[in-house]
């Protein structure tokens, strides 16, 4: 799914609120973190993406925060109940745990 997104012209907003795809759980989508990185990495039409309460591990957001340092183009980011949360400056950051 996250491959044809990393892609996708048309898909500006993604919600996977609520949905248990981090590694904290044991039914997690493999790499999931390395996944999102490479979609947030080469999407440029997203701009609204909501990822609260996914179970997303340090590791899973790590590895989406390298894709998110290379994207420009997302606006708003929701993160609530993740190992990092985001800071003042739209950065994850695990000082930011919500």
């Amino acid at each position: 799914m996250f491959e044809r997104i990393k892609h996708h012209h048309h898909l500006q907003s993604f919600e996977l609120c609520f949905n248990s795809i981090g590694n904290k759980y044991k039914q997690s989508v493999p790499k999931i973190g390395v996944q999102l990185g490479e979609m947030f990495k080469h999407n440029r039409n997203l701009i609204h993406v909501d990822f609260s309460m996914c179970g997303f591990t340090k590791n899973d957001c790590a590895q989406i925060s390298i894709g998110l340092n290379e994207n420009h183009h997302v606006l708003g980011l929701h993160f609530n109940g993740n190992e990092m949360g985001i800071d003042e400056y739209g950065f994850l950051s695990i000082d930011n745990k919500h």
